[in-house]
């Protein structure tokens, strides 16, 4: 690795004075592993065997990084064993409390009995343990962003009544409606046409 060199014993030793590289968190990793004195190559094709930049060293999680390895298990498996403890006591209280004896339920025993064997609360047993799995399975398809920078709002769009400029307060007339407005001072009679006619010609002979 760098700033390691071999001693006689064919060991790689920091040189003195100097110290490890540690590796940074450029976003391109979630994890790294404490300089050991050795270094995989990139152009290398090994996988398996002996990982001596491994042995020894302690694995340090970046800042932000998802450790998504045994917690999506334990979210996982967390409704299904909380179901299962539901069904069991379910069951237990049916048979009365108890096993290996019977017993000759009261009235409030066995209503108490009917309630719980009731197909509404097996209903409810079931959507208990079927609605959190398919929730988890759908979260899990969903890429997470680390931070607010992996947020792309470049794609996203105002609905049409947000994305008008207010302020302005004109609006487009048609073409009829020009029409309206221009002509509206006119009555649209023939003798009030002749009457501007004339009143125009005896305007040119002065």
């Amino acid at each position: 690795d760098f700033n390691y060199v071999r001693d006689a014993n064919n060991r790689c030793v920091l040189v003195p004075g100097l110290s490890p590289l540690v590796p940074t968190c450029d976003g391109s990793r979630d994890y790294y592993y404490t300089p050991t004195g050795y270094r995989k190559i990139a152009a290398s094709t090994c996988e398996g065997g002996k990982e001596l930049d491994k042995i020894g060293a302690e694995q340090m999680w970046c800042p932000g990084a998802s450790r998504s390895g045994h917690g999506w298990v334990a979210i996982i498996f967390a409704p299904i064993i909380a179901a299962g403890l539901v069904f069991a006591i379910l069951h237990y209280r049916k048979r009365g409390g108890s096993f290996g004896r019977i017993r000759l339920p009261d009235g409030t025993q066995q209503m108490g009995s009917n309630i719980l064997s009731s197909p509404i609360v097996t209903k409810i047993v079931a959507a208990a343990f079927v609605v959190p799995v398919a929730i988890i399975s759908l979260l899990s398809r969903i890429e997470i962003p680390r931070s607010l920078s992996d947020l792309n709002f470049g794609n996203w769009r105002l609905p049409s009544f947000m994305s008008r400029r207010r302020g302005s307060g004109y609006t487009a007339l048609g073409q009829d409606e020009q029409t309206d407005v221009l002509l509206q001072d006119y009555d649209g009679s023939e003798e009030h046409l002749i009457d501007e006619a004339d009143e125009l010609d005896d305007a040119d002979e002065f």
